[in-house]
């Protein structure tokens, strides 16, 4: 249920965005479901002093409006957020360090949290503490993505760092400069009316063979799907040969990354035409300090790769890097509005390349560091393929609805991906078409 909220405690009440609102959708359609709830747990290396820890969270709260925000939706015409003056983040702390079976009891604690997940009406962030010693523990960060996206949870655990270490040391904490949630909100639901960007996605989509599906098959419930993951681990010479090809072409890896999967695709269903969504950070628009904003700025959006069986491997790639160039200025746009209803986006690319600090991640020169050693988080797409470009680690992940996908199809996926990038990085100017690539890609 939802608590009162005294007047003189509230600092703004603003409207939802569009990905908030259909976030909320998704949320009421199953308030029991697990669509769109997040939770990381991280192992928490050096100095643990959980009072510091929870007085470090506040004042990253203090300094981030959107760990001030909570919902309200009923018995209202329209659902509004609430950003307070002032909240305390809820802090759950577990000593289990005289436990002799503490794996076990955090892996516990970790389900049971998903299984009682943060309430956003009220609590929409929440931390968990597992105590093992003074030098090692365990951090459970719990959230809905109505509040933060992936950007907003590096930037957060980068400034939780930086602020744990200002207490360890009994340094003064610096203000956070960024744009206001409130002028982020504002502006986002102005350009989300702009008629003149819905035109354009539906001109860019005019010709495409859209497939209908029977309602009837579209599950509401998506999360009670089980969910698979494979992952691919990239090690230092990739990374070299990788920023190598994109300097020594001036194109980027995004656009790299969405060929090899738009040609995989081909490959794999002998289809020509393929519509996949991508996700954009919403952080290359034009207000001040947005870089540095905590929110749900993320956006998805489809891109369609169009297989011209004579065209080159530059070709493509450079066409690619186009359309997603002409998408920056239209980026704010629902689904939605320009997808029939009844054709499904089967997959969606991630590319996560958050702008962190090395040295404030790894612990370098601060009293901790954090390592990720979990995570849970359901969306309703089949299939998410995750490019995770962080400073000191790649990855290629796979997140598959196992009802449609088996492991061993996927990890087919997965070995074809790599084949295909390192394809085309080495043939790139070598004048070789599409057709040809399927070709050598088969026999192999």
């Amino acid at each position: 249920m939802s608590s009162k909220i005294d007047l003189e405690k509230i600092q703004d009440i603003l409207p939802l965005t569009p990905l908030q609102e259909s976030l909320l959708f998704d949320y009421l359609c199953n308030p029991a479901g697990n669509l769109n709830f997040e939770q990381q747990m991280y192992i928490f290396n050096g100095t643990f002093n959980p009072k510091l820890i929870e007085n470090a969270w506040n004042i990253v709260a203090s300094q981030n409006e959107v760990l001030r925000t909570v919902f309200r939706w009923e018995k209202i015409i329209k659902p509004v957020q609430i950003v307070l003056k002032e909240k305390t983040i809820p802090v759950k702390l577990f000593d289990i360090s005289k436990e002799s079976q503490w794996e076990y009891l955090i892996n516990r604690i970790f389900e049971d949290a998903w299984k009682n997940k943060v309430d956003i009406r009220n609590n929409p962030f929440e931390i968990i503490l597992c105590k093992i010693s003074s030098v090692k523990s365990y951090m459970i960060v719990c959230s809905h993505h109505m509040i933060m996206d992936g950007w907003s949870n590096a930037l957060l655990l980068e400034e939780f760092i930086y602020v744990y270490n200002c207490l360890l040391k009994n340094l003064p904490v610096r203000n956070k400069k960024s744009t206001s949630y409130k002028r982020y909100i504002l502006w986002a639901n102005e350009q989300y009316k702009n008629e003149y960007i819905r035109k354009k996605w539906l001109k860019y989509l005019e010709m495409f063979p859209f497939i209908d599906r029977d309602i009837d098959t579209i599950d509401t419930f998506a999360d009670k799907v089980p969910k698979g993951v494979h992952t691919y681990h990239f090690d230092i010479k990739d990374r070299i040969k990788l920023e190598s090809f994109k300097g020594k072409n001036k194109i980027t890896l995004a656009s790299l990354f969405y060929s090899v999967w738009g040609i995989l695709l081909y490959e794999k269903t002998n289809n020509r035409n393929h519509l996949f969504g991508i996700t954009v950070s919403g952080r290359d628009i034009p207000l001040e300090g947005i870089e540095k904003l905590a929110g749900a700025c993320i956006n998805t959006l489809p891109l369609w790769v169009k297989i011209i069986e004579d065209m080159d491997l530059k070709s493509l790639v450079r066409t690619v890097s186009d359309d997603l160039a002409k998408m920056k200025e239209i980026q704010s746009v629902r689904m939605s509005e320009i997808i029939p209803f009844h054709h499904k986006i089967s997959s969606v690319v991630v590319i996560q390349n958050y702008p962190v600090s090395v040295d404030i991640l790894s612990g370098e020169g601060y009293g901790m560091s954090l390592d990720l050693a979990s995570s849970h988080y359901d969306i309703s797409t089949d299939l998410v393929v995750s490019i995770k470009m962080f400073p000191t680690v790649i990855e290629l992940e796979f997140s598959y609805n196992q009802h449609l996908y088996k492991k061993d199809c996927i990890e087919n996926y997965c070995q074809s991906f790599i084949r295909l990038l390192y394809f085309i990085i080495d043939n790139i100017d070598n004048n070789i078409t599409l057709k040809e690539v399927k070709n050598i890609l088969t026999q192999k």
